[in-house]
Order: structure tokens, then C-alpha cells, then sequence
């Protein structure tokens, strides 16, 4: 090895970026989740009510930032209560294109927004939303890529299996 040594870092320890004070562990919203299924599964307005006063109920001083909760109250009852949001033509390709890429958002803008958080907030959302939009892409491009490979490779018949005894 020339002289170099192997140097293992430890997950443990490693600090891949500060998170912050308005950083919420995962268990603390995980409920969230479960309000938003809740929304997204009332069929009638009895139960659409119900989750209202849930929603009403348990998010407001939860989060310790009253305008975060503003504005996870007012998605949730539009999630509740609006059955389509009207969209002006020329943004329906963006706001698809930030619907499907949103998981991938989320899981990267941890590394790219505490960039740019103290002096350019607003860049460091858009430089998020970027980000995570071509990671998204460039997943979607080789699970496809990956699969077609594979699927060429099951239709074609082995040599020996073409001949019956």
C-alpha cells in the first residue's frame, strides 16, 4: 500500500453537517404522519371533522415555532377539506416535478441548505429544491436503465433451453 494508512471514520461521530435548533428528531413528528393518513383517508365530513379537531387539537405548541404550525395546520386542513387546489397551467409541470422529487428533497436539503441558511435563506431553498429535483432524476433514470437490463436479460432464452429430447 505505498505507505498509506487506512483511516475509518465513524458514523458515530462524524458530523456531516449542524442541524440547528428547529431541527425535530423523527419520533417527535412521526405523528404528523399519521394526521396526514388520517386526512387523506376521511371519506365523509363527519370523519374529515373529526381529524379537524385532531389536527386543531395537537399540532398548535407542539413544534415550539408558531408560524411552522401555522403552517402545518393549514396544509393539513387543505389536505383535509380541498379536494383539487386550482394551479395555473404554466406551474402544473413544476409542482409535479416537486411532488415526485419531495422525498428526495427532503433526504438532501439537510446537506445543502445549512450552505447558505445565514446569508441567503432563499438560495439555499431553491438550491434544496434543485438538488433534490436531480437527484430524484438521476434515480429514476438508472432504476429504469437497471430494469430494462434486467428484463432483456430474462426474455433471453438460453442455449441449451430452445431444444427439447
Amino acid at each position: 500500500m505505498s505507505g498509506h494508512r487506512r483511516r475509518w471514520v465513524s458514523l458515530k461521530n462524524a458530523r456531516l453537517c449542524e442541524l440547528g435548533r428547529k431541527a425535530q428528531p423523527s419520533p417527535a413528528v412521526l405523528w404528523l404522519f399519521g394526521l396526514g393518513w388520517a386526512a387523506a383517508r376521511a371519506p365523509d365530513a363527519l370523519r374529515k371533522g373529526l381529524v379537524t379537531l385532531a389536527v386543531l387539537a395537537t399540532v398548535p405548541g407542539s413544534l415550539g415555532d408558531g408560524g411552522r404550525e401555522s403552517v402545518v395546520v393549514v396544509g393539513l386542513l387543505a389536505l383535509i377539506w380541498l379536494r383539487e387546489v386550482p394551479c395555473p397551467r404554466g406551474l402544473r409541470r413544476l409542482a409535479g416535478v416537486l411532488a415526485s422529487s419531495s422525498l428526495y428533497v427532503y433526504i438532501t436539503h439537510w446537506q445543502v441548505y445549512p450552505l447558505f441558511e445565514v446569508d441567503h435563506p432563499w438560495l439555499g431553498v431553491l438550491a434544496s429544491l434543485a438538488v433534490g429535483a436531480a437527484t430524484w432524476q438521476l434515480v429514476e433514470r438508472t432504476v429504469s436503465a437497471t430494469a430494462g437490463r434486467g428484463r432483456r436479460r430474462l426474455r433471453r432464452p438460453s442455449a441449451g433451453s430452445a431444444r427439447r429430447p
